[in-house]
């Protein structure tokens, strides 16, 4: 349907990306990533005709429609909602105007000159048919409805509406729409969360092509099935989803530094051939051979290193009182309007709380107010002993002096004493080096605005952190870092943020806030959908009690139901990760086929299967270490029986013996995995049994040693070296064939038990030699 060819893109002199080429099938639905400053944007204006490119071309099938929303996109003007959204239609509009023309014209007309008209008048009823002009008005109201408009809305013009919802009309145009091919610049910017889900429900059900831009990754993986990565001015396909995407590049990348190195060992080695034998008349051709050979081989480049990335951690100011927070019939009025009405909320110190709620649900408001910037209307908002807050606010980026260059930016809010080392230092670690320093802040991009924004956050100490939407402009690798730094954080943390992927990561607590009222639930966003949904099987975090009644809390939190359920818990979650892990190991034997690869439709479904699987296991080890340690919390594990240490070690010892047995015949390392369980359980034993020997462990064994070669046995056996050089003779002699070292699934056993058999023969001959 479109096909891009040789694309490159130049911005004042600088090359963004060239060579660029792909193609966009009917019905795709493609994500398109990268860091920042790559050209994503950019790509897609050209793809949309809004920029030429410097060279190359973009091709579209006749008669097929492209449509691109920019990022940020606004309508003004002076039309109403309903008229602003229906202009989309102009054509279907003009054709009802004609035929309301027609309409008058008919009742004067008789005869010929009635029936031309008539005629004329079924041509404009089919064309408009076929534009879907009987439907527009239902799609129209869909739309809106699903964007969070309300019918009250449809009247009012569209200059009433804030810039957020400006751009939630242009979006709303763009889908009314309905192209061939819908080209999307960070559609969810300005959406709140539900909107986000019922957007991603309505590009799932979308018939045309689809290409997007967007930081959200749970929206990019629900709604696309192919990755295109713009990086380092070039472009990689990869044909799977944005999770599988992830995946694969890191094996892509892994598997090129392997077979970079492979070769490096495998010239290294014929280089040393070379100048050993080199001035040997006896071996002077075949040297001369194989330099030439070293000469012609096609060299594999070591991977590119990893791209630049923000590095920061939060300073923790030391602990606070339990209690951070603590809020009392709390309500915050704007003339009429109450946006909070009687919040009652206890914040503890370590807690790390999401807020959502819908766009002017008083989010924003609420970290206001424990941020000490705002101020109730009534109750009270108790701010806990010892507690230093630092506030990020949603426009902080905004907030930034145009005036001031970036380093002067960061100095004017440094402390006391600080250098110029000091501020570069910080400044570097956010990936402003060399003259970037000295960059004007009204120049900056929206991510670099963001960055300064945290940088200054960074220098001063808190204990409390409050963030409203700090993942604004920041590409994911960015927020992949703030992630990593609030997770880490010792203190306490309240986000507000629209992004679900960083708030499953980042809280242990959600808080909802809707019309005017707040509930606090256990758990990340994920599990709050749950409950919300009813697919969850809730369990007591605390009792539902009133602002008197605080000590039933503690009482139901650790009663014999809470601990049941806890335990119940667990246990299916332990089932549910076996079964998960268990498909995991088939996937990968499946992708490990060398056949499979043949097969583009199967080996894109493995990919994303083992994405997803992938995935859903770190998501259930996450939720079984929230319950397992609530469960460690409340009712400690009881102190094990005691057994008889004798028979423990009688038994560990007959298993000890079967394993050194299955260990000791070569056939057993036919099957890999299975002699890798093999060795570790015999670790395992290994381990067990020291620690139950009186006479202390064992002689120690190092364990990777356990893992790469059978156990010795217990008692010497006169024939057992003769075994042994059979056995070196052998493994010698498979070590000569060259193909056997492209293989490293084949190759490393036999080294691993090439080097044991080595050693196995040296204490043999060196015992003998003592007796």
């Amino acid at each position: 349907m479109l096909q891009a060819t040789n694309i490159q893109v130049s911005y004042e002199g600088e090359t963004l990306f060239s060579s660029v080429t792909f193609h966009v099938s009917p019905g795709e639905r493609i994500a398109l990533v990268g860091a920042n400053g790559s050209g994503k944007s950019s790509l897609l204006k050209v793809m949309g005709g809004l920029q030429l490119p410097a060279s190359g071309s973009v091709n579209v099938i006749a008669a097929r429609t492209v449509a691109y929303l920019p990022q940020d996109s606004l309508v003004t003007g002076h039309r109403t909602l309903h008229d602003e959204m229906l202009s989309v239609f102009a054509t279907v509009l003009e054709n009802e105007e004609r035929q309301r023309a027609l309409e008058q014209t008919m009742s004067g007309l008789t005869g010929d000159e009635l029936q031309v008209v008539l005629d004329e008048y079924a041509r404009l009823q089919a064309e408009f048919d076929r534009l879907g002009g009987y439907t527009i008005e239902r799609e129209d109201g869909t739309i809106l409805h699903g964007l969070g408009f309300t019918p009250n809305d449809t009247s009012r013009k569209v200059s009433q509406f804030s810039g957020g919802w400006q751009s939630r009309i242009a979006l709303g145009k763009t889908l009314l729409k309905r192209p061939d091919l819908l080209l999307l610049d960070e559609p969810t910017n300005h959406l709140d969360l539900a909107t986000t889900e019922w957007l991603e429900e309505y590009l799932s059900k979308y018939s045309g092509a689809l290409m997007l831009v967007s930081h959200d990754r749970y929206f990019l993986e629900r709604v696309t099935k192919r990755t295109l990565e713009l990086e380092r001015g070039s472009i990689t396909d990869y044909p799977a989803s944005y999770s599988w995407y992830v995946i694969e590049k890191e094996r892509r990348r892994e598997q090129q530094q392997d077979r970079h190195e492979r070769q490096q060992r495998d010239i290294d080695r014929q280089q040393q051939f070379v100048d050993r034998f080199r001035y040997k008349a006896s071996k002077a051709s075949a040297a001369k051979s194989r330099e030439k050979m070293i000469s012609k081989i096609e060299r594999v480049d070591a991977p590119p290193p990893d791209l630049r990335r923000v590095k920061f951690r939060f300073v923790f100011s030391g602990a606070s009182g339990r209690e951070a927070f603590v809020l009392k019939k709390l309500i915050r009025s704007y003339g009429d309007r109450e946006v909070l009405r009687g919040v009652e909320l206890v914040i503890e110190r370590g807690d790390k709380v999401a807020v959502v709620g819908p766009n002017g649900s008083g989010k924003s408001t609420l970290l206001r107010i424990l941020a000490g910037i705002d101020q109730q209307t009534s109750g009270s908002a108790t701010v806990g002993h010892n507690v230093r807050r630092s506030y990020f606010d949603q426009h902080q980026a905004e907030l930034l002096d145009s005036g001031h260059t970036v380093y002067d930016e960061v100095l004017r809010s440094a402390p006391r004493g600080w250098t110029v080392t000091d501020v570069r230092t910080l400044l570097g670690r956010f990936l402003f080096t060399g003259e970037d320093v000295h960059k004007p802040i009204e120049v900056l991009s929206g991510g670099e605005r963001s960055r300064v924004a945290l940088v200054k956050m960074l220098l001063e100490p808190a204990n409390t952190l409050l963030l409203d939407e700090p993942t604004n402009h920041l590409d994911i690798s960015t927020r992949d870092v703030l992630e990593s730094a609030i997770r880490d954080y010792e203190g306490t943390s309240i986000v507000i943020s629209h992004d679900r992927y960083f708030l499953d990561r980042v809280a242990n607590k959600t808080l909802e806030l809707e019309n005017g009222r707040a509930t606090l639930y256990p758990g990340n966003y994920s599990e709050y959908r749950e409950r919300k949904l009813g697919t969850y099987a809730p369990f007591p975090e605390s009792a539902p009690a009133g602002p008197e009644k605080a000590g039933p809390k503690v009482q139901a939190r650790g009663s014999e139901g809470h601990i049941r359920q806890l335990r119940h818990d667990v246990a299916a979650l332990e089932a549910e990760i076996a079964r998960t892990e268990a498909r995991l190991l088939e996937v990968q034997d499946v992708l490990a086929e060398p056949d499979l690869y043949s097969d583009r439709e199967r080996y894109t479904s493995m990919l994303a299967e083992y994405g997803e699987l992938q995935g859903r296991v770190e998501e259930l080890n996450d939720r079984w270490e929230r319950r397992a340690g609530a469960l460690e919390e409340l009712a400690p594990e009881p102190p094990p029986e005691q057994i008889d240490p004798a028979a423990e070690r009688q038994r560990l010892l007959e298993r000890l013996r079967e394993l050194e047995s299955l260990l000791e015949n070569p056939d057993a390392y036919a099957d890999e995995r299975r002699v890798n369980g093999l060795m570790d359980e015999y670790a395992q034993v290994y381990e067990a049994l020291a620690a139950l020997s009186a006479a202390g462990p064992p002689p120690a064994r190092n364990r990777s040693a356990q893992r790469t070669a059978p156990p010795r046995r217990t008692a010497p056996d006169p024939l057992e070296a003769e075994r042994v050089r059979a056995r070196l003779t052998e493994v010698e002699r498979l070590l000569t064939d060259p193909d056997l070292f492209l293989d490293e699934r084949r190759s490393a056993p036999i080294i691993d038990e090439y080097g044991y058999l080595q050693e196995r023969l040296t204490a043999l001959t060196s015992r003998g030699a003592r007796t």
